[in-house]
């Protein structure tokens, strides 16, 4: 009958210590983890893990036995500044602010790419496709007037810049 009596002590104690296993061994992914407050430690087991404010090695490899570790900032993909496309539009006037219906502006950045458009019958232009940040030499030709070549560094769009003659 003693036997029957401490049969489920041995049932209970085998369930509560099932809870307590610990795992160890197969493999694991950490895909990112952040030592938070500026820098600090983690550690466990085999390891031992240190961060700090603005590492200079930021993005750096380590390996060792079987693992490997990249520190720095993380983020899910590399970022790249992109030049936005701006427009640039104003009137082309005489010296006594008439307009000048049918002259030839032209925007021409460095790498020479050249970008133009016609006056309408109000001395009215517009260049689209400029790239923001981008430094452009602006020339003018209509007949009878004489315009000097001018350089603009475009970073938004543009409006009402005028261009007179001399």
């Amino acid at each position: 009958m003693k036997k029957i009596a401490a049969l489920p002590f041995i049932l209970v104690i085998l369930c509560f210590s099932s809870f307590g296993q610990v795992a160890t061994g197969g493999t694991f992914s950490l895909d990112q983890s952040v030592i938070a407050g500026g820098g600090g430690s983690s550690t466990g087991g085999t390891f031992s893990l240190t961060g700090t404010v603005g590492q200079d090695a930021a993005g750096t490899t380590s390996t060792g036995g079987s693992f490997a570790l990249t520190d720095g900032f993380w983020q899910a993909a590399a970022l790249a500044p992109t030049a936005a496309e701006v427009t640039v539009g104003g009137r082309v006037l005489s010296s006594l602010n008439a307009a000048i219906p049918r002259a030839i502006v032209t925007f021409t950045g460095a790498d020479g790419v050249t970008h133009a458009a016609v006056t309408n019958n109000f001395g009215f232009y517009t260049i689209t496709g400029l790239q923001a940040g981008q430094t452009y030499l602006i020339t003018v030709s209509a007949r009878r007037y004489i315009f000097a070549p001018q350089a603009v560094s475009v970073v938004d769009n543009l409006t009402g810049y005028d261009l007179r003659m001399l």
